[in-house]
């Protein structure tokens, strides 16, 4: 069951606890779970731009559009600009029609004193089967994700999501892929319940040790899918099975370093090599290459490799 984590407000604590009411934890969701996004864009007049009084008026006026069409709703401002609601049990095709009522509806003008405003907003609808294994705060998370990133600017954006991987693919790089892989900060697992390999491509970079040396060499290569503590990568050339290396992910809130071995590799085309890395330690400073002699030092596992590399090379 694919999970991540996030900061949770109060106004996100209230949503999450009506998700996670639809999704008993040990078995997982029961019902389709619909979020509806709203993003207030801006204000317009003549000599006045979008204020902390216009948005507080127009948050006022949307909230009563959008419940007078879900009253079930559990809606919430996430801050002045971005709110978001949950609501389950709705089917697809429903929740489309009443969702597109809503966004003709959204489209304000708020007199206040002498006056008028045009607010503009968007709408960002969210759909998720009850088919799909996910944690209700990675629901809320994707839900929110698209409020605030859409995927284009239009006023109305309704996205369905029926499968992980189709999670995978709107997070991309803002995946925690230390909650989302089930990887501690040790590379132990700490979710069992991910028992089965992920597409992820993303680019990434690969430092490998040079023969007979502690200097590292330098890769360009990219994530192929990823497992409960492993990865499988693309490189440009053949890297030997037991080999350690350091893998720079990519990801929206910065890097994520993760130290591996290598358990195979495999031929696929010129300059074209897949290899699978068991993870062994990740974190977000580098773990090896920032001083490859005093990594030897600290992690055993590494000093087994330097020793074994050596052993091998005398004889």
């Amino acid at each position: 069951m694919l999970q991540t984590k996030s900061s949770v407000t109060p106004q996100k604590a209230k949503l999450l606890e009506q998700v996670a009411a639809n999704a008993p934890p040990e078995e997982g969701v029961q019902a389709s779970s619909c979020f509806l996004g709203v993003c207030i864009m801006n204000a317009t007049q003549l000599r006045d731009t979008l204020s902390p009084q216009v948005a507080k008026n127009a948050g006022r006026k949307l909230s009563t559009v959008v419940q007078e069409h879900f009253p079930d709703l559990s809606f919430q401002w996430l801050d002045e600009a971005h709110g978001l609601g949950f609501l389950p049990e709705m089917e697809e095709v429903a929740f489309r029609r009443a969702a597109e009522l809503v966004s003709s509806r959204c489209q304000l003008h708020l007199t206040i004193g002498d006056d008028t405003f045009a607010v503009n907003t968007r709408l960002a609808c969210t759909w998720f089967p009850s088919t799909l294994e996910a944690t209700p705060q990675l629901l809320l998370d994707v839900a929110e994700h698209l409020l605030v990133k859409p995927r284009d600017e239009s006023g109305f954006q309704f996205v369905t999501l029926r499968s992980q991987e189709d999670v995978m693919e709107t997070l991309g790089r803002g995946v925690d892929l230390h909650g989302d892989l089930g990887l501690s900060q040790k590379g132990k697992g700490v979710n069992r319940r991910l028992n089965k390999r992920i597409p992820l491509k993303s680019p990434c970079v690969v430092r490998y040790f040079r023969p007979r040396t502690t200097n590292m060499e330098v890769l360009d290569a990219e994530t192929q899918d990823v497992s409960q503590g492993g990865f499988a990568l693309y490189v440009p050339r053949e890297l030997r099975a037991g080999e350690i290396i350091e893998i720079k992910l990519r990801k929206a809130d910065g890097p994520l370093f993760v130290a591996g071995k290598i358990t195979h590799c495999r031929y696929v085309s010129v300059k074209k090599y897949l290899i699978g890395v068991s993870v062994v330690e990740t974190g977000n400073e580098p773990i090896i290459s920032a001083n490859p002699t005093q990594a030897a030092k600290t992690y055993a596992w590494l000093t087994d490799f330097m020793c074994t590399r050596a052993t091998t090379h005398c004889e």
